[in-house]
């Protein structure tokens, strides 16, 4: 009786196994469900140097554990690259899973009869499966190379042979991928509504720092790295009425803002107005860049009522020359015999509380107005302005 060459099926001859032809005939059985459901465990040489690893040959009578199972589970922690051989002139196909360890390679190769490969053979990534056949002396892959080397955008591929180092990929329906450059240091990828474009931040860019709150001197520099920023400003408060029957809050310092494009390291001028003490008006806050200053000018002090009068609040100042100008609120008129006005608030300061038998209130924050006292008291102080810097690359 004589047996296959790669899956060592039974061959009797007329009458060889009579009366036991079943025999034969069920090796035969189950060599086919082992090829079509088996799977041949292998462990890989986990020594040290480069060597080889044999899977075992075809079995007559379906053994298992051999070449005649359609896939290869390869297994062990690998400490050197190593090769994994068919049986000697073995042809087949066989799905190959490379399930070591170790940041080594498994090659798989035809054995020569010498422990060595026969031809040419397969590299097996580990962690994947690979489909390879063997046509008894060179192992390959199923695929041969025969897929293109360009996947068309329809196959999931990009249509590209080769992609722009540091590059980004856009879609572009069934045709080829296109793609975005870098372009200039610190560029964003922004849509236009259409597409995807690299380019510069809008107005600012990125915020450098906590916003700068400026409230003494006269000089401010930008950070090495700032090309815009956002400034906001509040004038001084007004000073309530003085050391009259009753007294009128004082107004509340204007307010006014604008975006500037500035230049990195370079010093700008600016100036804080002051609170008004009583029965003055609050100094002007400004600041400039390039020839342009915005003004959030003072609040105006408050009257005093005498006999059978009605003092008013001061006016509330108001912003010039910004992208917003805003206005502080009046200070709090004042009737004989009534208790004294409050004072006008600010954008970042109230005013103080009115009084009728003590001296008025100080504005709070910055820009608030002072209140009025009562008759022959004085009246409060407004409070100094400010100045808010936010600083973008």
């Amino acid at each position: 009786m004589s047996v296959t060459t790669n899956l060592a099926l039974n061959e009797p001859a007329y009458n060889s196994t009579s009366p036991t032809w079943d025999q034969p005939l069920n090796y035969n059985a189950t060599i086919l469900d082992q090829m079509y459901g088996n799977t041949t465990s292998v462990s890989v040489n986990t020594g040290g140097s480069t060597t080889y690893t044999n899977i075992a040959a075809p079995s007559a009578t379906a053994a298992g554990s051999t070449s005649q199972a359609m896939r290869f589970n390869l297994t062990g922690a690998l400490a050197a690259n190593q090769n994994v051989l068919l049986p000697q002139s073995v042809a087949g196909m066989w799905v190959v899973t490379n399930s070591t360890s170790g940041a080594y390679t498994v090659l798989l190769g035809s054995n020569n009869g010498s422990n060595a490969a026969a031809g040419t053979t397969v590299s097996c990534p580990q962690g994947y499966s690979i489909l390879v056949y063997c046509d008894g002396t060179n192992v390959k892959k199923a695929d041969d190379g025969l897929l293109p080397t360009i996947l068309s955008v329809s196959a999931g591929g990009t249509g590209s042979s080769t992609l722009t180092a540091n590059n980004v990929i856009l879609g572009n329906g069934t045709s080829a991928v296109q793609f975005v450059a870098p372009g200039t240091s610190g560029n964003v990828l922004t849509s236009n509504g259409t597409t995807w474009t690299s380019s510069s931040l809008a107005s600012g860019g990125t915020l450098i720092r906590a916003p700068q709150i400026l409230t003494s001197g006269t000089s401010y520099t930008t950070p090495s790295t700032c090309n815009h920023i956002y400034v906001e400003a509040v004038g001084g408060g007004g000073g309530a009425g003085s050391n009259n029957n009753l007294n009128a809050g004082g107004g509340g310092g204007g307010y006014v803002a604008k975006y500037f494009n500035v230049s990195p390291s370079t010093s700008y001028s600016y100036a804080i107005g002051g609170g008004g003490a009583a029965t003055a008006a609050g100094g002007s806050t400004t600041f400039t860049v390039s020839g342009t200053t915005i003004t959030a000018t003072g609040g105006g002090a408050g009257g005093s009522a005498v006999t059978g009068n009605t003092a008013f609040g001061g006016a509330g100042g108001v912003g010039t020359n910004g992208d917003l100008n805003g206005g502080g609120s009046n200070g709090g008129y004042a009737n004989y015999n009534a208790t004294g006005g409050v004072g006008g608030s600010s954008m970042f300061g109230g005013g103080g509380l009115n009084a009728n038998t003590t001296n008025g209130g100080n504005g709070t924050g910055y820009g608030g107005g002072g209140s009025g006292g009562g008759s022959g008291w004085a009246g409060g102080a407004g409070t100094q302005g400010m100045i808010r810097i936010w600083e973008y690359t």
